[in-house]
Parts: C-alpha cells; sequence; structure tokens
C-alpha cells in the first residue's frame, strides 16, 4: 500500500499538477470536506498514471492511498 499526503499551509489555495504511480487513489481524508466545515472536498478517487490536476484548499491536510496492485513477477 502507498500513501499519499497533500498539505497546504498558506491561507490561499494552490492549483497543482502531478503524476502518480499507476493504480487507483482513494480519498481516506480531507479536512477541507464540507462534512467538516470546509470550503470544498477534493475527489474521492482517481486513477494514477495520468495526471492529476488539484485545487488544494487553504490550511488543508489530504491523504489518498493507493488501491493494492497486482505485480507480476
Amino acid at each position: 500500500t502507498e500513501i499519499y499526503t497533500l498539505s497546504l499551509h498558506d491561507a490561499l489555495p494552490i492549483y497543482l499538477a502531478f503524476n502518480l504511480p499507476r493504480g487507483n487513489w482513494n480519498k481516506q481524508l480531507d479536512s477541507a470536506d464540507p462534512k467538516w466545515k470546509g470550503p470544498s472536498a477534493l475527489p474521492e478517487k482517481f486513477a494514477g498514471g495520468d495526471a492529476v490536476e488539484l485545487t488544494l484548499q487553504p490550511r488543508a491536510l489530504v491523504v489518498y492511498e493507493q488501491s493494492k496492485v497486482d505485480s507480476k513477477a
């Protein structure tokens, strides 16, 4: 299992574009989610291997976990 953590300690949102390893990435925590009284939530899941584009909200912490990927030996 791999974990990808994003955090922003600034007062303004920031746009991010990056690549993650192949596989499905599922959100585990998003402190900016409205259910935590935040301004907006990031996607629940996305596919790695392709470019990911997100806007991280101010003073936010987000954690994504990669679903298990079958490896061929």
